[in-house]
């Protein structure tokens, strides 16, 4: 359900429908947030999703909590350490241009 909340989220925005975009994709936070992963790759890629969804929302707290966790933990393998760590870099660059071109 999780997966299919995430990619409705993903029509709206392609319909340019923020409302309804942003609806899916608390949804989708919270369904992902309550199921449970039968295997260490589901659960790393739960966490992950969770992250960038709350990026996504506006929620940057939540989402610097969950790609920190990714990111810190020596239990989450290689692939999502550096997924998670290069989103993160990706939204912090991103912020600052943005910063810059307002100031």
């Amino acid at each position: 359900m999780a997966n299919f909340a995430l990619k409705i989220a993903w029509l709206y925005r392609l319909k340019q429908d923020k409302e309804l975009e942003m609806r899916y994709l608390r949804s989708a936070r919270e369904l992902f947030n309550k199921s449970h992963a039968n295997n260490k790759e589901g659960e790393e890629r739960m966490q992950y999703l969770i992250a960038e969804i709350s990026l996504r929302l506006g929620d940057i707290e939540e989402a610097k909590r969950g790609f920190s966790r990714l990111i810190t933990s020596r239990e989450v393998s290689n692939k999502y350490r550096n997924y998670a760590r290069k989103r993160w870099e990706d939204y912090k660059y991103e912020n600052q241009a943005v910063k810059e071109q307002e100031g």
